[in-house]
């Protein structure tokens, strides 16, 4: 069985398949597995990188007295960007 018809039964374009050999042709399994966890934990490691560098952002999802604390307390720092005074 050729390579283009096990990507016809698996309804795998061409174009796909050329992007995913170039991207991973030259890894093991586990070496593909491994890549996918790590950029997944970059991925939420930049989320959490965003929501600490910008807590303006943030306001609308934090409710009632517990963002009346946080901005009580970002008011008495110096710099509300750093949660360390």
């Amino acid at each position: 069985m050729s390579v283009e018809e096990v990507l016809r039964q698996l309804g795998i374009s061409d174009a796909t398949y050329y992007k995913w050999r170039k991207e991973y042709g030259g890894l093991r399994v586990d070496q593909a597995k491994r890549l996918k966890e790590l950029e997944q934990e970059n991925s939420r490691l930049r989320l959490q990188n965003h929501a600490c560098l910008e807590p303006e952002a943030n306001r609308g999802q934090v409710r009632g007295k517990r963002w009346g604390v946080i901005e009580e307390f970002l008011s008495k720092t110096k710099n509300p960007h750093r949660l360390v005074p």
